[in-house]
């Protein structure tokens, strides 16, 4: 019996160990019909070489490499333009800090074929190497306020035994439809990194598409290699342009009315706990991330 044909997108920049460990993952799955695209974003590191020595060129695996960083959403696209080019029918994004379950992408494609609605479907994604942490276990998002389901860190209870809907999956794992990508169109590419998954289901739930929680798909995460960590002056970037670039690009005129409160308390504890720190790179990061959205033009909301 045919199964969907599956491209697994894998970005690095400058993560040898964490993608070798991943492909050596991703090796073991037990589903019968995929391809690895891994796109290295322009690494400065022995990355390529040390892939090609592992993993010389093999009818399962394709190295793309960009001149330069294109960010998580750049990145990706690239690899995702290059699976529909060559007959996807899902796309796997897949972090390189990631290590996959054997049977994950099995059950994921079960619940999307299941599930002719699902644009989107993503695993359980638990903490590694405390792999009794959750990381994720499906998310929430609303234009009046900013709350993870789950508080990264809290012991998973097995408390999801079905698929269920949410507004969307974390981004270190996220099985798409061909139907999604045409549809949907692919990620935007003005996030680079945070906020653009929240941004790709939102789009997609609009358009009618499902997003579902697989809990019976299972991923390990380590988390914050590629920005240095959560706290780091580009993550501190990021997560804050983004956020009011995502809230400009879907909220109403009401919206605002609980954002900015909201934001500004967020970014007052942001900025006083780096100047507490004395952390002038964070705290510079802080203010280009305001000063940003101010030049921007916001692309159409899709």
């Amino acid at each position: 019996m045919a199964v969907p044909k599956v491209f697994i997108i894998i970005l690095n920049w400058n993560g040898r160990d964490d993608t070798l460990v991943c492909l050596d993952s991703v090796r073991k799955l037990d589903y019968p019909d995929y391809h690895v695209a891994v796109v290295d974003n322009g690494s400065t590191d022995d990355s390529v070489k040390a892939i090609q020595a592992c993993y010389p060129p093999a009818v399962w695996l394709t190295l793309i490499r960009n001149d330069q960083n294109l960010g998580y959403t750049g990145g990706n696209n690239v690899g995702m333009r290059h699976a529909m080019e060559h007959g996807a029918e899902f796309v796997w994004l897949l972090n390189n800090d990631t290590l996959v379950e054997p049977d994950s992408l099995s059950a994921l494609i079960k619940i999307a074929g299941d599930n002719p609605s699902a644009g989107i479907v993503g695993p359980k994604v638990l903490c590694y190497p405390n792999t009794h942490l959750l990381y994720s276990r499906g998310e929430s998002y609303s234009l009046w306020f900013n709350r993870r389901s789950v508080n990264i860190g809290e012991v998973d209870q097995g408390q999801d035994k079905l698929p269920r809907k949410v507004d969307y999956v974390v981004g270190c794992s996220m099985l798409a439809s061909k139907t999604f990508i045409e549809q949907v169109s692919m990620l935007d590419e003005t996030y680079f990194a945070y906020f653009e998954e929240i941004d790709w289901c939102l789009r997609g739930r609009k358009k009618g598409f499902d997003i579902l929680y697989v809990p019976g798909a299972v991923v390990y995460h380590k988390g914050g290699a590629s920005t240095g960590g959560t706290f780091s002056a580009t993550a501190s970037y990021y997560r804050t342009r983004n956020w009011i670039y995502f809230t400009r690009k879907h909220a109403a005129v009401y919206h605002w009315v609980a954002f900015i409160p909201l934001f500004a308390y967020v970014f007052m504890r942001r900025f006083l706990k780096a100047l507490l720190r004395g952390d002038v790179p964070v705290i510079k990061s802080l203010m280009q991330a305001i000063a940003w959205n101010f030049k921007k033009k916001t692309a159409a909301a899709q």
